[in-house]
């Protein structure tokens, strides 16, 4: 672990990499505790450890990393773009090269997700309890996508901060709150509110 620590570069923020521990930790542990596995008179019941234990939802307000784990990401991908733009990369060096590093062990853990239900099921495990876990499996995977998202626009955002600084984040902030033509409303007519038909 010293010999680690030494070789890190001295400008390096050690702090940021300490939230990225404990975010990662935090939801890997956090999914872990959640998965409830049973046994019944049909084989394996797979659930949640939360619809089954009511207070246990307060654990999900103390233990809210995910906010924390998107911007750490968020710094790490503007470093890198940064670092690239120095170097006189450009955009397509940087985008396969931050993919490259996601999703390569999201491959080696999809190839297990896919092979191992076929591979219970050829050794006599029934589907009614392999298909359960596959299910379980890929739950961790839901937010790899906005991530994803997260990372293509992240020299964008560079860009804009270094022109607009504080009014990027006060427009994303407002964004969810500003009207859209598509979203239903329940204020009167006399708001201006557009009607809305119901099915």
């Amino acid at each position: 672990m010293r010999a680690l620590a030494d070789a890190t570069p001295a400008g390096r923020d050690r702090y940021v990499d300490f939230l990225r521990v404990l975010s990662i930790v935090t939801v890997v542990l956090g999914h872990w505790t959640m998965i409830a596995v049973g046994r019944s008179a049909h084989g394996l019941v797979a659930g949640n450890v939360l619809s089954r234990t009511p207070w246990l939802w307060l654990a999900t307000w103390v233990l809210q990393v995910m906010p924390v784990f998107f911007v750490v990401g968020g710094f790490s991908n503007m470093v890198s773009w940064q670092a690239l733009e120095r170097r006189g990369g450009g955009y397509v060096k940087y985008l396969s090269s931050r993919m490259s590093r996601l999703l390569r062990p999201v491959l080696v853990f999809a190839a297990v997700w896919l092979v191992l239900p076929p591979l219970l099921g050829h050794f006599g495990v029934p589907p009614q309890q392999t298909g359960p876990l596959g299910r379980v499996m890929g739950q961790p995977l839901w937010f790899l996508g906005a991530y994803l998202v997260v990372v293509a626009l992240a020299p964008a955002m560079v860009r804009l901060h270094r022109r607009w600084r504080l009014r990027v984040p006060a427009t994303l902030a407002s964004a969810p709150w500003s009207p859209s033509p598509g979203r239903a409303c329940s204020r009167p007519a006399w708001s201006g509110c557009p009607a809305t038909s119901r099915t």
